[in-house]
């Protein structure tokens, strides 16, 4: 068991992996970041982290595919993934798409800092619990 919850951030932006980690560090969160799919593909594989903080629109594999994977992995399917993405076209059809491919939650950016924490308390206590994705 962890003595710090670890939390994964895919972002292909820079200043958004920064800012989010220095922000959930401050938390008192551990913090891995991506900067593409594949990538956090790669990292959720070998660091199983708690959460995962994940952006939709990357290079290589986007963050649906990810999703997709994650969740049809009998050893990854726990871990709760957020959404967060600056998508702001069709912003429920998106959310709903997110929520059916097993996301826990989605957070439009720029985000609300406290209303992100508060989505990741209440994604890693389901989780805790034995819960599945949110409703």
């Amino acid at each position: 068991m962890r003595e710090r919850p670890l939390i994964l951030v895919a972002d292909d932006e820079a200043d958004i992996l920064l800012i989010t980690a220095t922000r959930l560090s401050a938390s008192g969160y551990d913090v891995i970041t991506a900067a593409d799919g594949s990538e956090a593909e790669a990292m959720l594989r070998t660091h199983a982290p708690d959460l995962v903080l994940l952006d939709l629109r990357m290079p290589g594999m986007d963050g649906y595919e990810l999703c997709r994977r994650a969740k049809a992995d009998a050893r990854l399917r726990g871990i709760p993934i957020i959404v967060f993405s600056a998508s702001s076209t069709y912003g429920s059809d998106i959310r709903n798409t997110c929520l059916e491919l097993g996301a826990f939650g989605y957070i439009r950016k720029p985000y609300a800092a406290d209303a992100l924490l508060a989505e990741i308390r209440r994604a890693l206590a389901n989780a805790a619990a034995g819960q599945g994705a949110s409703t």
